[in-house]
């Protein structure tokens, strides 16, 4: 696998890296795919180092603007399929609606 180039990786907070936690979370929100995916890539990198289960959370906001059924049916039918994905590679994931 090829290294994550710097530019895709952000700190968003000052917490130290907790090596004691029993997972590692992975929150898809943006890239809700489990391919070409920097994030998922780092995550994934980080249970291992760490030798933790890797979690994946998957929510589902229904009060943004733009929320309706349509854009709701796609992101579920897709996180049907991740789900499948992740099951082949032993990853738990957690749909949230």
């Amino acid at each position: 696998m090829s290294p994550i180039p710097d530019l895709r990786i952000e700190v968003r907070n000052q917490r130290p890296l907790n090596p004691e936690g029993k997972f590692v979370l992975y929150w898809m929100i943006a890239s809700r795919r489990t391919s070409w995916n920097f994030a998922l890539d780092e995550a994934i990198d980080w249970a291992r180092k760490l030798k933790k289960p890797l979690v994946v959370f998957e929510p589902l906001r229904c009060d943004y603007q733009w929320a309706c059924d349509r854009f709701h049916n796609f992101i579920l039918e897709g996180m049907i399929e991740n789900g499948k994905q992740f099951q082949k590679s032993n990853i738990c994931n957690i749909l949230a609606l």
